[in-house]
């Protein structure tokens, strides 16, 4: 199983040396967040073309996404880490990646685990050039993970402070979690003053 990390950054861990060969293609790292980031409901191939070859004729920009998608089930290994017709979908159990382990961990509630997957701004100082709609996009979705890590972390700085002899047993709360860079950033209130 590989692993696509778009916090703080943009990376594809695991597997074997031939993922350098992807991992060295920033605009195929970065179709690969777009698939993560939509989860099972995947993308249109009409927007992904629009995304990334907003300048080509549609033939050609067809053609783009084809090789693009054949070149990274090639790196991958598998014709099944990209599935779909209409709509792109990235299968989870080839490439788990940790904007969709987020999103999952939002939506059933489980603040601590969020808090915990959440390493930075999504992908942090990525661009793809000539892709103006990938940046606007790719924005968007910081603004809206932001806003949820924000608020996840501040229910579990509540929770923490909540106990009643002042400990935490949430491992995320530990004072090394609460130190680190990502909980700093991120607890920061418009202000300047921290949660933690």
């Amino acid at each position: 199983m590989y692993r696509l990390i778009t916090f703080g950054g943009l990376s594809l861990a695991g597997g074997d040396e031939r993922v350098a060969a992807a991992a060295n293609q920033r605009s195929r790292l970065a179709l690969l967040a777009v698939l993560a980031a939509a989860g099972p409901s995947g993308v249109a191939r009409d927007k992904l073309l629009a995304c990334f070859w907003p300048d080509s004729d549609t033939d050609r920009a067809r053609h783009a996404l084809k090789q693009a998608v054949y070149a990274i089930r090639r790196d991958l290994g598998t014709d099944s880490a990209i599935a779909g017709t209409a709509a792109l979908v990235l299968d989870g159990t080839v490439v788990a990646s940790d904007v969709r382990e987020f999103d999952d961990a939002i939506a059933r509630g489980d603040d601590a685990a969020a808090v915990a997957l959440y390493g930075g701004p999504f992908l942090d100082g990525v661009f793809v050039r000539n892709a103006p709609a990938f940046d606007r996009w790719a924005d968007t979705e910081r603004a809206r993970i932001q806003s949820s890590a924000t608020s996840v972390m501040y229910a579990v700085s509540e929770c923490c402070s909540a106990t009643r002899d002042g400990r935490c047993t949430l491992r995320i709360c530990q004072p090394d979690t609460m130190r680190s860079p990502s909980w700093a950033a991120i607890t920061k209130s418009d202000h300047g003053s921290s949660l933690a």
